[in-house]
């Protein structure tokens, strides 16, 4: 059950419980079962390959660290683009 409830949801337990003497049992049970699924949480994960969560990574790192070239006026936008290029080719 755990890994069957997204989180973007809520969801609502109803317990359904007896007042009789013959169903103290069943409803002690009822009882233990909605309190652990009380206490159920969730951590989603994104399925993602690897090579592409590391390409998506580094792409990420280019963008940031250019706008801080380019923020700082170290660089003109052509010499930041001759500055990527060569050291990408570099690599």
């Amino acid at each position: 059950m755990n890994s069957d409830l997204p989180c973007a949801f809520i969801y609502i337990f109803v317990a359904a419980i007896s007042p009789a003497d013959c169903n103290y049992g069943e409803t002690l049970s009822t009882l233990r079962y909605a309190n652990r699924a009380k206490n159920i949480i969730n951590k989603p994960t994104i399925n993602e390959d690897p090579n592409v969560k590391l390409i998506r990574e580094l792409r990420d790192e280019i963008t940031k660290l250019k706008s801080l070239l380019l923020a700082n006026d170290y660089v003109s936008n052509k010499q930041c683009l001759e500055l990527c290029v060569t050291s990408c080719c570099v690599l």
